[in-house]
């Protein structure tokens, strides 16, 4: 269980797809909502926290399908 400023969650296997692409992208972790450039974004985090910078940062138009499955 991880603390963020407003809420606690647990980390699961994230799958991301992006539009126009078969490829899918997968960590173990949290998928938080964030701002970029004034634009909604999905950023996904590691799970081990150790590491603060998001691992990728996608625009909520480029994502095709997200899901999370929590173990």
């Amino acid at each position: 269980m991880t603390n963020f400023s407003n809420c606690s969650m647990e980390p699961a296997e994230i799958t991301i797809r992006l539009v126009d692409s078969k490829t899918e992208y997968k960590i173990f972790g949290y998928a938080l909502r964030g701002e970029k450039d004034g634009k909604p974004t999905t950023e996904l985090f590691h799970a081990d926290r150790r590491r603060t910078n998001p691992v990728m940062i996608v625009p909520i138009e480029n994502i095709a399908e997200i899901t999370a499955v929590f173990k």
